[in-house]
């Protein structure tokens, strides 16, 4: 079960969440006139008032890189910023801004940066701070149209910000770096609801729901669409629709990278009363799109959807539906859906985070009530990565010793061990022994002659892994083959992401070509400008 984290059914509301190293949760949300903030280190929430007013709005809770805390939330004319330099042991007043901006949403930069958006009657404004220290400002959007804006770090330095804006209908994103705002979507009928990410080459990625040719008040006439956005000087590229559906709508678009800079989208499909969630994913940066598919269990009436991506290119995703549901992609198949389990009724709100050591974290509001869940209760046994450690060379006759950890460094016992030894002639691999590690996670191995030899474990629940050794004849020389044995990737899927890379017996290993790094965006950084405004987040 989760744990409560706040009083039962004492009206908490605005939920925010942080994580940072050694996988440390950071809660905050308001009751009763005050903001509240717990965490879990060592290993219990412990929680306390970091401010109290009688007009408060939802915070906002982010951790730079370094696990510094910045919180900001409006009250009373202005928006406070509180910083903590210890995890959230103490707190520091900041300068407050001026103005009680809503709908105040924050994300970890780099080199200690932090960037934050806000509103004030449909302007919307950036902030961005330096260890605690508000160190610029911009004004995105003084329509008073702008809406559902949403805010990612570029990991080349900077945030991108997309929004809607009412007055044209239409989808625009803002480089912090550049002070760049272009308009993404430009299409005839209403767009709405964007999502951003950033890939490593600082390219930023964006989704919205589009109506197409149409006002949107057509029957199955909206639409996923995407488009990228480099720097000004190549403009949007790729915008295309990537959900087709024309006999259903599509909503809700939620948008991931992984580490190997694959595009991951999913959002709800279908009629009231009949929907789905839906995923698609693009390998090429955007250019082609596999053809959406269906999450296992996401029917009948999935709301609020939300995908993320962690360190080992594994997808999880959430929705809500009479509870918070969780799935996940773990290298070949789609999980079937489970239900995270919770004492009271379905979620009002709920966010999730994927912390450095690829765990999950999720807080949720129920009744009133602030529960955080981690991924040992709704899934990381099925997620998770095996860490197999072993010499990169021996000699014939002498002990390997083959360790086999998982992600939180603990030692992976009953892990399926198999060895096999490369023939360069005939081109195949030839199992020559197997065994189970011990409580230790470890296992040992004599290999009777000289040459190359592969290792690889499994263990249910987990992913496979391999690594390969060359064993020596010790005073003997070794034949080198025409090739070092490397793990060849599987055939991608047909659905779904594409599987964890594994070796295939069949074919002669070669190496694999070196990737090609991408060229980063050419719009040079300049000075983010100060604007006072009646919400203008300037210092006092």
């Amino acid at each position: 079960m989760p744990l409560q984290i706040s009083g039962t059914g004492e009206n908490a509301s605005g939920i925010s969440l942080a994580v940072t190293s050694g996988g440390v949760a950071h809660a905050a949300w308001l009751w009763n006139g005050s903001v509240q903030y717990a965490d879990s280190a060592g290993g219990a929430w412990g929680r306390a008032a970091v401010y109290e007013s009688a007009n408060l709005s939802a915070p906002a809770l982010a951790a730079d890189s370094s696990g510094r805390l910045l919180l900001l939330f409006p009250s009373t004319g202005e928006t406070h910023a509180f910083y903590s330099a210890d995890g959230g042991r103490a707190w520091e007043e900041q300068p407050p801004l001026d103005g009680d901006c809503s709908a105040v949403a924050s994300v970890a930069g780099s080199n200690g940066t932090i960037g934050a958006i806000g509103m004030l009657g449909g302007s919307l404004l950036f902030a961005r701070f330096t260890f605690g220290v508000q160190s610029g400002v911009m004004l995105l959007d003084s329509s008073g149209r702008a809406a559902q804006a949403r805010i990612a770090a570029n990991p080349l330095g900077g945030f991108g910000v997309v929004w809607a804006n009412g007055s044209n209908s239409e989808i625009y994103f803002a480089d912090t770096r550049t002070g760049s705002i272009a308009i993404i979507s430009d299409t005839i009928g209403s767009s709405e609801s964007p999502d951003i990410a950033f890939d490593s080459a600082g390219t930023a990625h964006i989704v919205w729901r589009d109506a197409n040719d149409t006002s949107g008040t057509e029957p199955g006439r909206w639409d996923i669409w995407y488009a990228q956005y480099a720097c000004s000087c190549s403009g949007v590229k790729e915008k295309k629709d990537i959900s087709l559906t024309p006999g259903s709508e599509s909503g809700s678009p939620r948008i991931a990278i992984d580490p190997q800079d694959g595009i991951h989208v999913a959002w709800d499909e279908g009629w009231p009363g009949a929907r789905s969630l839906l995923y698609s994913k693009s390998p090429d940066g955007g250019l082609t799109w596999g053809g959406p598919i269906v999450i296992p269990g996401s029917q009948p009436l999935p709301s609020s959807p939300l995908i993320l991506a962690d360190g080992n290119g594994r997808l999880h995703t959430f929705w809500v539906y009479g509870g918070l549901w969780h799935s996940a992609w773990n290298g070949t198949d789609w999980l079937q859906a489970g239900e995270i389990p919770s004492p009271a009724s379905a979620p009002s709100e709920y966010l999730a985070a994927i912390d450095s050591e690829n765990r999950v974290h999720a807080v949720f509001l129920a009744n009133g009530t602030v529960y955080y869940s981690s991924d040992s209760v709704f899934g990381r046994n099925t997620t998770r990565q095996l860490r197999l450690e072993l010499p990169a060379s021996g000699c014939a006759g002498a002990q390997l010793a083959i360790t086999v950890r998982d992600e939180a460094d603990s030692p992976a016992q009953n892990a399926l061990v198999s060895v096999s030894r490369y023939d360069p002639v005939a081109f195949t691999w030839s199992e020559v022994a197997n065994a189970s590690t011990d409580s230790s996670g470890s296992t040992l191995f004599s290999p009777d002659a000289a040459g190359y030899y592969r290792v690889s474990v499994e263990k249910p629940g987990y992913l496979r892994a391999e690594k390969y050794s060359t064993i020596a004849g010790c005073g003997l020389p070794t034949p080198t083959p025409s090739g070092t044995p490397t793990a060849t990737p599987a055939q991608t899927p047909t659905e779904g992401p594409s599987a964890t890379p594994t070796a295939s017996p069949e074919q002669s290993p070669t190496p694999l070509p070196t990737e090609v790094p991408k060229p980063g965006p050419c719009a040079a950084a300049i000075p983010l400008i100060a604007l006072a405004l009646a919400c203008a987040f300037v210092r006092r």
